[in-house]
Protein backbone atom coordinates (compact mmCIF):
# COMPACT_ATOMS: atom_id res chain seq x y z
CA UNK A 1 0.00 0.00 0.00
CA UNK A 2 2.63 2.50 0.99
CA UNK A 3 5.13 1.56 -2.34
CA UNK A 4 1.51 2.37 -4.32
CA UNK A 5 1.37 5.49 -2.65
CA UNK A 6 5.07 6.77 -3.51
CA UNK A 7 4.32 5.95 -7.22
CA UNK A 8 2.12 7.93 -7.34
CA UNK A 9 3.22 10.61 -5.68
CA UNK A 10 6.37 9.74 -7.58
CA UNK A 11 4.20 9.75 -10.77
CA UNK A 12 2.11 13.31 -9.75
CA UNK A 13 5.87 14.94 -9.02
CA UNK A 14 7.34 13.45 -12.87
CA UNK A 15 4.36 14.66 -14.97
CA UNK A 16 2.32 17.70 -13.15
CA UNK A 17 4.83 19.97 -11.72
CA UNK A 18 7.25 20.31 -14.74
CA UNK A 19 3.90 21.97 -16.53
CA UNK A 20 3.07 23.88 -13.19
CA UNK A 21 6.64 25.44 -14.06
CA UNK A 22 6.02 25.91 -17.69
CA UNK A 23 2.51 27.56 -16.74
CA UNK A 24 3.74 30.22 -15.00
CA UNK A 25 4.83 32.76 -17.96
CA UNK A 26 0.99 31.45 -18.57
CA UNK A 27 -1.79 34.36 -19.37
CA UNK A 28 -5.32 34.32 -18.40
CA UNK A 29 -8.65 36.01 -19.98
CA UNK A 30 -11.12 36.81 -17.11
CA UNK A 31 -14.62 37.88 -17.77
CA UNK A 32 -16.11 39.69 -14.78
CA UNK A 33 -19.98 39.64 -14.39
CA UNK A 34 -21.38 42.72 -12.59
CA UNK A 35 -24.69 43.16 -10.99
CA UNK A 36 -25.43 43.43 -7.36
CA UNK A 37 -22.27 41.48 -6.83
CA UNK A 38 -19.20 40.86 -8.94
CA UNK A 39 -18.11 37.57 -9.90
CA UNK A 40 -14.94 36.27 -11.66
CA UNK A 41 -14.80 33.67 -14.18
CA UNK A 42 -11.44 32.35 -16.30
CA UNK A 43 -12.74 31.76 -19.69
CA UNK A 44 -9.54 30.45 -21.52
CA UNK A 45 -5.67 30.48 -20.54
CA UNK A 46 -2.71 30.99 -23.01
CA UNK A 47 1.22 31.06 -23.37
CA UNK A 48 1.74 34.55 -24.40
CA UNK A 49 -0.11 38.28 -23.24
CA UNK A 50 -0.58 38.76 -27.05
CA UNK A 51 -2.19 35.85 -27.83
CA UNK A 52 -4.69 36.45 -25.16
CA UNK A 53 -5.47 39.97 -25.49
CA UNK A 54 -5.70 38.77 -29.37
CA UNK A 55 -8.75 36.44 -27.98
CA UNK A 56 -10.24 39.51 -26.16
CA UNK A 57 -12.67 40.79 -28.98
CA UNK A 58 -14.25 36.95 -29.97
CA UNK A 59 -14.81 36.35 -26.08
CA UNK A 60 -16.86 39.79 -26.15
CA UNK A 61 -18.55 38.89 -29.42
CA UNK A 62 -19.02 35.28 -27.60
CA UNK A 63 -20.66 37.49 -24.26
CA UNK A 64 -22.97 39.30 -26.35
CA UNK A 65 -24.37 36.54 -28.19
CA UNK A 66 -24.74 34.57 -24.56
CA UNK A 67 -27.01 37.24 -23.20
CA UNK A 68 -28.40 38.32 -26.37
CA UNK A 69 -31.28 35.66 -25.29
CA UNK A 70 -32.60 36.32 -21.82
CA UNK A 71 -32.18 40.52 -22.22
CA UNK A 72 -34.02 42.61 -24.01
CA UNK A 73 -30.85 44.94 -25.18
CA UNK A 74 -26.93 43.49 -25.22
CA UNK A 75 -24.68 46.05 -26.31
CA UNK A 76 -20.43 46.72 -26.50
CA UNK A 77 -19.69 49.56 -24.93
CA UNK A 78 -18.15 52.31 -27.04
CA UNK A 79 -15.66 53.75 -25.01
CA UNK A 80 -14.34 50.29 -23.71
CA UNK A 81 -14.91 47.59 -25.73
CA UNK A 82 -14.13 44.79 -23.43
CA UNK A 83 -16.62 45.71 -22.05
CA UNK A 84 -20.87 44.50 -22.53
CA UNK A 85 -23.68 45.71 -21.24
CA UNK A 86 -26.95 43.92 -21.01
CA UNK A 87 -30.13 45.50 -19.65
CA UNK A 88 -32.91 43.04 -18.44
CA UNK A 89 -36.32 42.01 -20.16
CA UNK A 90 -39.66 42.50 -17.50
CA UNK A 91 -41.18 39.41 -18.39
CA UNK A 92 -37.77 36.78 -18.22
CA UNK A 93 -38.15 33.56 -16.52
CA UNK A 94 -34.57 34.75 -14.86
CA UNK A 95 -36.76 37.73 -13.18
CA UNK A 96 -34.73 40.06 -13.86
CA UNK A 97 -36.73 43.64 -13.73
CA UNK A 98 -36.85 46.20 -16.10
CA UNK A 99 -33.69 48.46 -15.53
CA UNK A 100 -31.19 46.01 -14.28
CA UNK A 101 -27.93 45.73 -15.85
CA UNK A 102 -25.46 42.99 -15.84
CA UNK A 103 -21.77 44.53 -16.96
CA UNK A 104 -19.29 41.98 -18.70
CA UNK A 105 -15.90 42.77 -18.98
CA UNK A 106 -13.38 40.79 -20.63
CA UNK A 107 -9.62 41.27 -19.74
CA UNK A 108 -6.36 39.54 -19.54
CA UNK A 109 -4.20 39.07 -16.50
CA UNK A 110 -1.07 36.85 -16.06
CA UNK A 111 -1.29 33.49 -14.04
CA UNK A 112 -1.37 34.30 -10.00
CA UNK A 113 -3.38 37.47 -10.65
CA UNK A 114 -6.91 37.92 -11.30
CA UNK A 115 -8.93 41.53 -11.44
CA UNK A 116 -9.63 42.92 -8.30
CA UNK A 117 -13.20 44.63 -8.96
CA UNK A 118 -15.00 45.77 -12.33
CA UNK A 119 -13.47 48.83 -12.42
CA UNK A 120 -9.44 47.27 -11.95
CA UNK A 121 -8.71 46.34 -15.24
CA UNK A 122 -5.12 47.06 -15.25
CA UNK A 123 -2.57 44.89 -14.12
CA UNK A 124 0.55 45.97 -12.60
CA UNK A 125 3.82 45.88 -14.99
CA UNK A 126 5.90 42.30 -14.87
CA UNK A 127 8.57 44.21 -12.98
CA UNK A 128 6.68 45.62 -10.21
CA UNK A 129 5.67 42.10 -8.83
Amino acid sequence: MIAAIRAAVLLFVILIVPRLADASCAWLLWATYSTNRTVHAIERAFETQRSCEDAIPGAVQRQVRVWRGPYKSVNVNPVDPAVVRAEGMPDSPRKQAEGDVLLIRVSCWPLGLQPKGFEGAEYPARDSR
